[in-house]
């Protein structure tokens, strides 16, 4: 029974992702080209309303830069470095 309770957050988990938080990454909405109300939306439950302008048309003009493409700069970025190096630390 004991080697059965991991599996209950592993339930909890994958119900909360299905039904609660169910919305994709702003840039995914960029990348469909979706209204801008809905890719405000999505920002709004992790910024603050004043600076959802801001972020968005420097998303917009990111993408425009950059293409529509995601590079390797992007999946592992300054802001990445330090979470990446604590996993590394962890790991040995």
């Amino acid at each position: 029974m004991m080697y059965a309770f991991p599996i209950i957050p592993c339930v909890v988990r994958i119900i909360l992702l299905t039904t609660v938080f169910t919305y994709d990454t702003p840039k995914f909405y960029l990348l469909n080209k979706e209204k801008d109300e809905v890719i405000t939306t999505v920002l709004e439950k992790t910024f603050v309303k004043e600076a959802i302008p801001g972020i968005l048309s420097k998303m917009k003009s990111d993408m425009i830069s950059s293409g529509g493409e995601i590079g390797f700069k992007d999946l592992f970025g300054r802001l990445l470095r330090p979470q990446l190096i604590g996993i590394f630390l962890s790991i040995f």
